[in-house]
């Protein structure tokens, strides 16, 4: 599986889940802010890491 494969299937999905209503953007909400604590996440320990 390539890299554009899986972005393009994320992005549909991204976009079949921004049309279907209103719970599904409190969902999206909630995935969001998880992603970014992730990266902040994974940020700190590979900078941990170094040092």
């Amino acid at each position: 599986m390539s890299v554009t494969g899986l972005l393009t299937g994320s992005v549909k999905r991204f976009s079949t889940m921004t049309r279907s209503g209103r719970d599904n953007r409190k969902l999206l909400c909630y995935i969001s802010a998880g992603l970014v604590v992730v990266f902040f996440v994974l940020y700190y320990l590979v900078s941990k890491a170094r040092t």
